[in-house]
This record gives structure tokens, C-alpha cells and sequence, in this order.
């Protein structure tokens, strides 16, 4: 969603100040797209990092993948912070 990196971005300065050494976003989808919403939201430029889990394995190995076959939402990735 277009909303939550930027605020990542505006608040990197604060994260860091708090020790945080990297702010990295991963999601249910392939190197390409990443990449591409990277660019497109200014975070690759900010220095947040964006990862592909293009097969859902982190995703479904931290208990947060979700479906919605009503929705065509398949392995997809819940939203959350660690």
C-alpha cells in the first residue's frame, strides 16, 4: 500500500536514533515488483531495503501468510512490524 512506506521514510531518522540499523521491507512478491515500488515510493533512494519473498517460504515460516480466494489472494503476507 502506498501509505505505509512512507511513513517509514519520514520516520527513519527516528528509528535510528533508536538504534535500529536497517528498516527492510519484504512482501509476497517477486524481485521485479519490489524494485519497482522501491523507485516508485522513494524508498530505495531513503536506503529502505526491499525484499522479495517471492514464494512466501519467510512469510510462511513466520506464521503470516494470507488468503482470501474470494479475492483472488493467494500467498499473500499479512501486514506487520518487528
Amino acid at each position: 500500500h502506498s501509505a505505509h512506506v512512507p511513513s517509514f521514510i519520514r520516520t527513519k531518522d527516528q528509528f535510528m536514533a533508536k538504534g535500529v540499523d536497517e528498516i527492510i521491507c519484504i512482501s509476497a512478491n517477486d524481485p521485479f515488483v519490489m524494485h519497482a515500488w522501491g523507485e516508485s515510493t522513494g524508498a530505495n533512494a531513503a536506503g529502505i531495503s526491499m525484499l522479495a519473498d517471492a514464494e512466501s517460504a519467510f512469510t510462511d515460516a513466520i506464521g503470516m501468510r494470507f488468503d482470501a480466494p474470494p479475492a483472488g489472494l493467494i500467498g499473500r503476507s499479512m501486514r506487520y512490524a518487528m
